[in-house]
């Protein structure tokens, strides 16, 4: 309940949601110039296959969404909201369409996003305690959207979207406890990864390389090892970890 209370905050707070000129609609699946074409949340026929994925127009298999669609915006947009002591944010932005929006509650927190040269990029963030870091980069040629949110202490993640054009690169990463560390690579189009770490010192690190990767993972206790997922196109992968009770004593 916790976790899904948490990213329910992240998404409130994320102008998926919101209605000015400068955000995209609130309902990405709904009617609009983006229904049907290239849109994960319309046309898609998921199968039970194992690597669960779908079929498209004649046959060719297409990855399964772990997202929904790409958020329709144009232009340019950065919004920071701080409260507490000490925090820091940055933002630089040299796309022809960026969005970007952090916000802070807590003391000592640091987030840095930069987007750059890429056609299309979306960031929105959240961290709620203290010293939490986040550092941001999203390039190329192609589309990228990233959802981050740090509840806790000195939490830890660094993402880097390289985009090759076709479809979005797209991740929502999650930290809540203190100590936690991801390190994401997106490099290619049409990957994405959805990691959540619940509890204090995992660590995580992923390189998606290529088109249609797809990885779901979740760690769930204290101490969990970096397993250091690699993906080189095409993959779909379902992870849990979790921290095992000690054996009763004798």
């Amino acid at each position: 309940m916790r976790l899904l209370a948490f990213l329910a905050a992240l998404l409130i707070a994320s102008p998926l949601f919101a209605n000015n000129g400068k955000t995209p609609p609130g309902d990405p699946c709904g009617a609009g110039p983006g229904r049907g074409t290239g849109n994960p949340c319309n046309g898609n026929n998921g199968n039970g296959g194992d690597n669960g994925r779908g079929h498209g127009k004649g046959g060719k298999a297409e990855p399964a969404p772990l997202m929904p669609a790409m958020p329709l915006f144009a232009g340019r947009a950065a919004y920071i909201d701080q409260i507490g002591d000490g925090n820091l944010a940055a933002i630089t932005q040299a796309s022809p369409n960026a969005y970007a929006r952090i916000a802070q509650r807590g003391d000592d927190n640091r987030a840095t996003i930069d987007q750059r040269d890429t056609l299309t990029a979306f960031y929105s963030g959240v961290q709620h305690g203290d010293a939490n870091r986040a550092e941001v980069v999203q390039q190329g040629r192609g589309q990228a959207v990233l959802l981050t949110a740090q509840s806790g202490a000195a939490n830890v993640l660094t993402a880097r979207q390289t985009g090759t054009g076709g479809a979005f690169n797209g991740a929502v990463l999650t930290q809540i406890g203190d100590g936690n560390k991801i390190t994401l690579t997106q490099n290619g189009s049409d990957n994405q990864a959805l990691l959540v770490q619940q509890g204090d010192g995992n660590k995580m690190s992923v390189a998606q390389l290529g088109e249609g990767n797809r990885l779901a993972w979740t760690q769930q206790g204290n101490d969990l090892p970096d397993l250091a997922i690699s993906q080189t196109g095409a993959q779909a992968m379902q992870i849990t970890q979790r921290q095992l009770a000690a054996p009763p004593r004798k």
